[in-house]
């Protein structure tokens, strides 16, 4: 909850840019609200003893001006408990065993 109320920040913050007196101002309060939530999801999935790779990648990405608009920083965390839940070697040895049709 806590990545898609920061991406949908980011994404205000681009089509508000447009207005006058606060338009300006709102990338850079969108890019220090996500810079919390992102610290606070790191401390989390640290405390919880999850690797954070995914995560630190989709951060990372949020960096970027014109690409903070996308929804990385949640598909990075999507992709975070995807790997941590569901190895990817036991996934792919799963698919590669199967036989085409």
């Amino acid at each position: 909850m806590l990545t898609v109320s920061a991406d949908a920040a980011d994404i205000l913050a681009i089509l508000g840019i447009a207005i006058p007196v606060i338009g300006p101002a709102l990338p850079v309060i969108s890019w220090f609200y996500g810079l919390i939530i992102s610290g606070v999801i790191i401390f989390w999935l640290i405390m919880k003893g999850v690797g954070f790779k995914w995560f630190l990648g989709g951060s990372g990405l949020e960096l970027i001006p014109i690409l903070n608009g996308l929804p990385a920083r949640t598909i990075a965390l999507v992709a975070t408990f995807a790997e941590n839940k569901l190895p990817l070697p036991e996934l792919a040895k799963k698919t590669l065993s199967k036989k085409p049709i």
